[in-house]
């Protein structure tokens, strides 16, 4: 299965790659609206991770893009735990669950199996 991880945190995106291969996914990281852009055709997108403290992570523009080409796709989000605006606004904004970025560094591993078996 193939996935989208939206984000700049160069650091933490290699944790998440490395789960993402464990669990047999091919993840690529995309940093603007263009790269994200450029890496809907092809195989089927089965998850798209946003870190909202990425520059240029507009939520409802990423899901629109994706749910145009992959309405089935699952989108996550996830930011600072006192950005309460932008969180909410994420979940407005189209994304099926959002996490603040303690729950997502303990759950992220799961959304890869999860997503799967739902699929």
């Amino acid at each position: 299965m193939r996935g989208l991880y939206f984000t700049n945190d160069l650091m933490f995106s290699s944790r998440i790659l490395s789960a993402a291969q464990s669990a047999g996914w091919s993840l690529s990281t995309v940093m603007s609206l263009a790269a994200l852009a450029d890496q809907l055709p092809g195989d089927p997108i089965g998850l798209v991770m946003i870190d909202l403290a990425s520059p240029g992570a507009e939520v409802a523009s990423i899901a629109s893009q994706v749910r145009a080409v992959w309405p089935q796709a699952r989108i996550v989000a996830y930011g600072p735990h006192v950005d309460h605006a932008r969180l909410e606004a994420a979940a407005r904004d189209g994304c099926d669950q959002v996490y603040s970025r303690g729950q997502f560094m303990q759950d992220f591993p799961r959304l890869f199996d999860e997503t799967l078996r739902s699929s």
